[in-house]
């Protein structure tokens, strides 16, 4: 977490393209698996049921969207409290080639 946020400051806070390429993984295996459900309830011609999962991926979305938003505003004063020192000794060495740490620890 230290390391993603490193990389925020260094791009001024949360873009699009960073929140995408962070989320990659999940968007696709959501997108597959709700694709998936979705497929199979217009060929059972399931046309409630669909909707429904319609919705429930759409608002899943906004969700994701809306908490986008909420970083995105907060950041300016996220980055004036954030005490930059700790974050970059709790980040440890950053390659910069080297992908954000994604392994969570104590689990």
């Amino acid at each position: 977490m230290a390391q993603r946020l490193l990389e925020a400051r260094a791009r001024n806070g949360y873009p699009l393209g960073l929140y995408l390429r962070w989320s990659a993984r999940s968007l696709i295996a959501s997108l597959a698996l709700f694709g998936l459900g979705l497929a199979l309830l217009a060929y059972y011609e399931a046309w409630p049921a669909f909707c429904v999962v319609a919705g429930l991926y759409a608002g899943m979305q906004l969700r994701d969207i809306a908490y986008l938003r909420i970083s995105r505003r907060s950041w300016p004063f996220l980055s004036v409290v954030l005490d930059w020192d700790k974050v970059r000794a709790v980040a440890g060495p950053m390659d910069s080639n080297a992908e954000p740490a994604t392994r969570r620890e104590g689990r």
